[in-house]
């Protein structure tokens, strides 16, 4: 496994290197002072299993360079080193696998590692729908949002295509489970790619903002509230 290590505290890094190298010896650690210069090694090709970011440095902070990174590497799990627990619903639009609050300690590395393993471990879950005459077996994560016209379901997915099916809203709604949510009449997101839930809209991760449907605006404000609760367990 290659783990990665950002921190412009050269003392953390030496502590985090230390304790890696010497609690799992079969993984290769990387370290780096300077975001950018992990940012171009990742755009060279390097994959990291694993990331270990400080949250503030200098011109590129640990959230800027997680999502350069997440986009390149959607596998790559991350988790980020900090001083305070305000950033953990920040943390959330990168699906962060857990944060580390300073000090450092054998512990909390351990921790994370156990998560990481798990993660690593578990077999993404997956879908299959009837596109056509075609069954297409599709990972949720890679979902992005649903647009629904005319009996006809448009699954919009992160590489950027876009999947045509034949299911009703309610029909693609349990297909796809609670970790979708419809924020307006026929349009359905995936609550991992929202950014940022606001009173009467949300922006999503590309940048486009949805109306949310007035009728409606108490359900979706809870279901969201329920899944901000749900992510808040992967950090205790």
């Amino acid at each position: 496994m290659l783990i990665g290590i950002c921190d412009d505290d050269k003392d953390s890094i030496r502590l985090m290197k230390a304790s890696l190298e010497r609690n799992y010896p079969d993984y290769t650690v990387r370290t780096y002072t300077n975001p950018e210069d992990m940012l171009d090694d990742a755009h060279s090709g390097i994959q990291f299993d694993a990331l270990l970011l400080d949250i503030i440095m200098p011109k590129l902070s640990g959230m800027d360079l997680g999502r350069e990174i997440k986009e390149l590497s959607p596998e790559t799990a991350i988790a980020f080193i900090t001083s305070s627990e305000e950033y953990a619903i920040e943390a959330f639009s990168l699906n962060a696998l857990h944060y580390i609050v300073k000090p450092i300690t054998d512990e909390k590395l351990k921790d994370l590692m156990e998560r990481i393993q798990r993660e690593k471990s578990v077999p993404r879950q997956s879908v299959l729908i009837r596109s056509g005459r075609d069954d297409v077996l599709m990972r949720l994560d890679e979902i992005q949002y649903l647009e629904c016209h005319d009996h006809y379901v448009f699954l919009n997915l992160r590489d950027g295509s876009t999947v045509r099916a034949y299911y009703s809203v309610a029909e693609i709604r349990e297909i796809l489970g609670d970790s979708f949510l419809l924020l307006s009449r026929g349009f359905i997101v995936n609550m991992d790619y929202i950014r940022q839930m606001k009173s009467k809209s949300c922006i999503l991760k590309d940048g486009r903002e949805i109306l949310l449907s007035r009728k409606y605006l108490k359900e979706i404000h809870a279901a969201f509230d329920a899944y901000i609760f749900r992510m808040l367990g992967k950090f205790r």
